[in-house]
């Protein structure tokens, strides 16, 4: 089998996210005035957009020197989407959890900072100064010291909001 062109990093990471059978989730500044997505996603997201790109929907994907066309449904209405490769700063595979942050791509003010949760979504997620050379894989974190009966209660409330935190990325990160 014949590898389609790769035209950038993103797009590398994107497509070994799919040859291993799974669903690669990007996080996009939709803010830029170069993407193209509904009006009413820019300013629900801004920033933050989070899609994720299900090869079992009928994405019609393409790529180029640029960036993404990918059709996508928001309230039910598919829309044809641009997103330039700058737009494009996480590319993380959804079952694993791993993948890579662009830093150069990240937007360049406090906008991800906003929300105590956001760290959650760095776990396992490599960085990379620059889209030339993305990583795959993240050391594992270094576990907690032992906690006390009254630690273990309130660190399993903080656990369970981490949780209902990650479940809000996939609508989209807030």
């Amino acid at each position: 089998m014949r590898r389609a062109e790769i035209h950038h990093p993103i797009h590398a990471a994107i497509d070994d996210i799919w040859n291993a059978g799974h669903t690669p989730r990007i996080q996009v500044d939709a803010r830029r005035d170069d993407v193209v997505v509904p009006e009413f996603v820019k300013t629900k997201w801004g920033a933050r957009l989070v899609l994720d790109l299900d090869a079992s929907w009928p994405l019609n994907l393409t790529t180029s020197a640029a960036g993404i066309e990918v059709d996508l449904a928001f309230q039910g209405q598919v829309t044809r989407c641009t997103l330039p490769w700058a737009s494009i700063y996480v590319v993380l595979d959804r079952a694993t959890g791993r993948g890579i942050v662009i830093e150069s791509h990240l937007p360049k003010d406090d906008t991800l900072q906003t929300h105590p949760e956001r760290p959650a979504m760095r776990e396992g997620i490599e960085s990379s100064e620059g889209p030339s050379e993305p990583k795959a894989e993240a050391p594992a974190p270094t576990p907690a010291p032992a906690a006390t009966a009254d630690e273990k209660a309130e660190s399993s409330d903080e656990e369970a909001k981490r949780r209902r935190a990650r479940f809000k990325v996939i609508d989209g990160g807030r």
